[in-house]
């Protein structure tokens, strides 16, 4: 059985658990998940495809992440998970932490923070291992070409209006997201049809 641990308000540990997908978190109370960003060199990003399997958002694209478990820092939880469904090991890759949001669901029992991961290395086809349970396909694209992929057939997950204060730009206002990454050089993730610009530290 899979355990996180439960965090409080401010994203401390209260050295509680609770097992996974159990939703019983009371307002106030969160658990954690990462998500993480993988680039290579050329600028390209590695978005993988759900299995028609999953009970939640099947056959939609993604960036590789999921549930930090109990006892882990949200870094090996995301290298794990990239690790897990890629067979990439992004250890001492150029990048780390960009930031984090959470997200509240009052009376659901599913309250959570993210943390948000970009990685930028070399890799090719053949460093890929893709776990079969949970991705049905993969693509490395540019930004441009996540956004013109960006319709029915190319559905992203979703991430809360919000989620990212003033880099938030919707997926349709192209124009000013490439002025912005072009002028300051501002790497940018999508999660399901909204881009999230950040910078690097």
């Amino acid at each position: 059985m899979e355990y996180w641990d439960i965090y409080d308000k401010d994203k401390k540990v209260t050295g509680r658990t609770m097992k996974k997908n159990d939703w019983c978190l009371k307002d106030g109370e969160y658990h954690l998940t990462v998500l993480g960003v993988i680039a290579n060199k050329d600028g390209r990003f590695l978005i993988t495809k759900r299995v028609m399997t999953k009970s939640w958002a099947p056959g939609h694209w993604e960036v590789a992440g999921g549930a930090c478990m109990a006892g882990e820092t949200s870094e090996q939880a995301v290298q794990r998970e990239i690790k897990e469904e890629t067979g990439l090991d992004v250890k001492g890759w150029e990048g780390g932490y960009v930031f984090s949001y959470k997200r509240e669901n009052p009376g659901e029992g599913d309250n959570y923070f993210v943390d948000i991961y970009r990685y930028i290395g070399e890799f090719d086809a053949s460093d890929l291992n893709f776990a079969a349970k949970e991705i049905d396909g993969y693509q490395l694209a540019s930004l441009e070409e996540i956004i013109q992929r960006n319709d029915a057939k190319y559905k992203f997950l979703s991430t809360p209006r919000g989620a990212v204060s003033s880099f938030e730009t919707d997926i349709n206002n192209w124009k000013q997201l490439k002025s912005i990454t072009d002028s300051a050089n501002v790497p940018a993730a999508l999660f399901s049809g909204r881009i999230y610009c950040f910078m690097l530290h």
